[in-house]
């Protein structure tokens, strides 16, 4: 005996009621944190920390950049979320912070000198949560605008195209 304390192994009724304990509190926790993420129509809310105009060759000049995005961990996902049409000769890019998930219905674009709406665009598209590129093919050139997505709480950092 060391210091009279006695000690004794656990019973084989002890050792399968905390089995059965770690096993219960193990399905509950992995079945929370497998529950499938339902695709919401709540208004997403996200950040948008940069958003620049390029003029872009047609074709996959936006999946390179995309790809690159993603490789250098600027975005959380290898897919773009794209407005209008690819092959168009210009494109607003903007890498957005997604907080909370959710459709938005479309964008508009608004001349910020003249607090004029130049262009609307019907589009649903779901964001979800994380840091995403949007890419927003344009046939003309727009200068010092601003993309406000329709359905969306926006905080902006850096949102004014020049």
């Amino acid at each position: 005996m060391d210091g009279g304390i006695m000690r004794r192994g656990l019973t084989t009724i002890e050792i399968g009621v905390l089995l059965m304990l770690t096993v219960t509190l193990a399905a509950i926790l992995g079945s929370a944190l497998l529950t499938p993420r339902k695709i919401t129509t709540q208004e997403p809310i996200l950040t948008i920390y940069e958003a620049r105009l390029l003029d872009v060759n047609p074709g996959s000049y936006y999946l390179n950049m995309t790809a690159n995005m993603y490789a250098a961990k600027i975005i959380d996902d290898p897919k773009a979320i794209v407005f209008g049409n690819t092959t168009d000769p210009y494109v607003i890019v903007m890498v957005v912070d997604v907080l909370s998930p959710g459709n938005v219905k479309g964008y508009k674009i608004v001349d910020i000198e003249r607090d004029e709406v130049v262009r609307v665009v019907s589009a649903e598209r779901y964001l979800p949560q994380g840091r995403h590129v949007i890419y927003v093919f344009l046939p003309t050139i727009y200068t010092n605008v601003k993309v406000e997505l329709l359905g969306a709480k926006v905080a902006c950092v850096n949102c004014v195209i020049k």
